[in-house]
């Protein structure tokens, strides 16, 4: 894949597509008060020090291919859209405001302040956007929406 020119985000884009409309196609026909009673969550990445220390694997195109499928139709959520993803836009206003932390404890509690100091109309406000957001990305044929 990486000897083709192909990122795991270009493979992720080409199966997710689909899968993302046919997820939007299901719950077209929600409104605010469905979405209201959705447990948005999302895993967060946090990282101390400069280095993730992530270890990243290459397999062959067909491989990944699978793979990412195989992912993909086992998640309740549309995986890699954080235009379909509230939760995705109230972290990346967490991480924006977050200090630099030098232990895992002072980690934590960064971002228990910060939580707690989250405007409660923002997050209605993404919640409350979802029945758009599910139209956008229906109408991009389940592509990438302005969100």
């Amino acid at each position: 894949m990486k000897t083709a020119g192909w990122s795991t985000r270009h493979v992720a884009g080409q199966v997710d597509r689909q899968l993302r409309l046919q997820w939007c196609q299901a719950r077209s026909m929600w409104n605010v008060t469905d979405w209201q009673k959705i447990v948005f969550s999302d895993e967060s990445q946090f990282v101390l020090g400069t280095d993730d220390k992530r270890v990243r694997v290459w397999r062959c195109p067909a491989r990944v291919a699978q793979d990412f499928l195989r992912h993909f139709q086992t998640l309740p959520w549309p995986a890699c859209s954080p235009d379909l993803s509230p939760v995705e836009h109230v972290w990346n206003q967490l991480k924006r405001q977050m200090p630099s932390c030098h232990s895992v404890h002072d980690l934590e509690l960064a971002v228990q302040d910060l939580w707690a100091l989250l405007p409660q109309d923002n997050i209605r406000c993404l919640i409350n956007s979802m029945p758009y957001r599910v139209a956008a990305c229906i109408a991009a044929g389940g592509g990438p929406t302005r969100y």
